[in-house]
């Protein structure tokens, strides 16, 4: 993993006669992964929340994300005050007017 993320906690560790390792839940989705995982796009190596969490958005706007299948995932966000739903939050960026006022 090439970042810090707020979401990802350690599980559970396991160890079996031919290996040991580390269990991560992703706290967005509640999904277990592998270390293996982190390094992959599907999981956390291609995961925006962070650097978007980063920038610290509005309080308004959740983060979400979905693993539908082993090795698929859906990240969307959601703005609790407009009610909407949005594929990255560009939307808020440039036309809401609270966001605009919080990073005045």
């Amino acid at each position: 993993m090439k970042r810090n993320c707020d979401f990802l906690i350690k599980h559970k560790r396991f160890e079996t006669l031919v290996s040991c390792g580390i269990i991560y839940k992703c706290k967005l989705s509640g999904a277990l992964l592998m270390e293996k995982d982190l390094k992959e796009k599907w999981a956390c190596a291609g995961c925006i929340i962070p650097d978007i969490v980063k920038n610290n958005p509005c309080k308004h706007l959740n983060p979400q994300k979905t693993f539908l299948i082993r090795g698929s995932s859906l990240t969307y966000f959601e703005c609790k005050l407009l009610n909407i739903i949005m594929d990255t939050p560009d939307f808020c960026f440039i036309n809401c007017k609270m966001y605009r006022q919080k990073n005045i």
